[in-house]
């Protein structure tokens, strides 16, 4: 085959010739790749079948997290607010970008829970697509091929993403293309020039001279930034990329990289909110997350000059997997406790306080369900909640005065909330005692449901009657 003509340079400089792009994989490359996309959907369907019998064939999630996400998605379809209810803004979503990807998918076809599982699916689907490009660069037969990318996908416990219903999905695939982008430009692929057309260029008798308007640098910036808009903790990964880049690359970077949190920040500060989204301000990242990111990390920046396949780069991945695999380890014990406890009530909101305002202390599937003002007493959705929580001030008290400016007509919460002693001043109507009927079963949960001021204790308990021959046969109830 001959090779292309050199490309000359200002100055009489040349480039060697160009490496052709990547076509679409075929022959044996394309039965790999069918191959994988069908154990993956395989597995995406032994994982979801009997999460599907148990729910009468409705599709849940196992956090409560999940359904936060994709209601700001909605609400941001249809209403342009960012937040669980369409009234006002709140922080509420763990992502920035898995909620504006949902948004217009939504708005063109309506709003469905499939249609998180559709975007994971199709976002995995890419990922191993991209992952078996870089392969194909490698000249890797396709038995090699197959072993990566099934390893790849059990590695990153990439069907439990997909069915997770949450943006981990978004973030392996950004962070996949950003690492492999920053590794052909620093090692893997070899020095970097200038050239227009072509995103990789050889040149073996100059250093590193990336110019800002190269494709291939361009690309590093677009995938560092969509990486931490996924989720806020790649900047750990970012952070680590820019000690491999001289300074003005490394600030470039990460200015670039931030930009997503610093407008989000600027946003919700002018909302009176708090600059950081209301799940990371609540609770630590897991320790042992960390932990492992930081020997990680290390480890990584010691190896990296000396990586000649981008697989081993996968090793940055693996806090994040862990973790991953930590909040899904029991996915299906955690959708059948949603179905029996949360789905329960949420459905109860639906049908009797579709557009009232209700206090509750898991806001996630309740606003999935229903349009109404919602009051978290968590903090997630809420800053006056979580502004009360880190001041050291909050208390049952308080909640009754939040609950009656907002107009709550009934504040549905799980046992233990209260203290004993401090309950506030609400007439109690009823309760559930919801059995763990799940395939690990655990306690008993009890959901109590108080009418915030006394002339909504008769319209709540008449709800609550007729909404009891709606309710499984081992729920306890109970009205006081």
């Amino acid at each position: 085959m001959p090779l292309r003509p050199t490309i000359p340079l200002p100055g009489g400089a040349a480039l060697m010739p160009a490496r052709p792009t990547i076509p679409l994989p075929h022959g044996a490359a394309l039965a790999v790749l069918a191959a994988v996309v069908l154990t993956l959907l395989i597995s995406v369907g032994l994982i979801e079948l009997p999460v599907l019998l148990h729910t009468q064939g409705r599709i849940l999630f196992p956090l409560d997290g999940a359904f936060l996400n994709i209601s700001v998605g909605r609400n941001l379809a249809f209403y342009q607010v960012w937040g669980i209810s369409k009234h006002s803004f709140q922080s509420a979503s763990s992502s920035l970008l898995y909620p504006l990807v949902l948004a217009p998918v939504f708005f063109i076809a309506g709003a469905h829970l499939l249609i998180p599982l559709i975007v994971n699916l199709l976002a995995a689907v890419f990922f191993l697509y991209r992952l078996q490009q870089t392969l194909l660069r490698r000249n890797l037969t396709p038995p090699q091929q197959l072993l990566i990318l099934l390893a790849a996908m059990a590695f990153t416990l990439l069907p439990l993403l997909v069915v997770s219903g949450m943006e981990y999905v978004l973030q392996l695939l950004f962070v996949f293309l950003f690492i492999e982008a920053l590794a052909a430009a620093l090692k893997d692929d070899g020095p970097i020039t200038r050239q227009q057309d072509h995103p990789i260029t050889r040149q073996q008798d100059h250093p590193i001279t990336r110019e800002d308007d190269h494709p291939l640098t361009r690309r590093i910036y677009l995938y560092a930034a969509l990486a931490v808009a996924a989720r806020y903790e790649d900047v750990l990964i970012i952070g680590l990329a820019c000690l491999f880049l001289d300074r003005q690359k490394a600030l470039k970077l990460a200015a670039v990289s931030l930009a997503p949190i610093l407008i989000f920040g600027v946003i919700s500060i002018l909302k009176k909110s708090y600059f950081l989204p209301n799940t990371l301000l609540l609770g630590p990242y897991p320790g042992y997350a960390l932990g492992l990111a930081t020997l990680t990390l290390f480890a990584i920046a010691i190896s990296i000059p000396k990586f000649k396949r981008i697989e081993l780069l996968l090793l940055l991945l693996l806090p994040f997997s862990v973790r991953n695999g930590q909040s899904l380890q029991h996915f299906r014990r955690d959708c059948d406790r949603m179905y029996d406890q949360q789905y329960l009530t949420a459905r109860f909101v639906h049908l009797y306080y579709y557009r009232s305002a209700v206090g509750v202390d898991e806001p996630g599937a309740i606003s999935w369900f229903s349009e109404g003002r919602k009051l978290d007493f968590t903090g997630v959705a809420n800053r006056d909640v979580i502004r009360s929580k880190r001041m050291h001030y909050w208390s049952p008290v308080y909640a009754d005065s939040l609950s009656r400016l907002d107009g709550i007509r009934a504040a549905i919460v799980a046992d233990p909330w209260f203290n004993a002693h401090r309950v506030p001043k609400w007439d109690r109507v009823a309760s559930w005692n919801i059995p763990d009927s799940g395939p690990a079963p655990g306690p008993s949960k009890t959901v109590t449901f108080y009418a915030v001021d006394e002339w909504d204790t008769t319209n709540l308990r008449r709800n609550l009657h007729a909404y009891e021959h709606l309710l499984p046969a081992g729920v306890a109830v109970r009205y006081y």
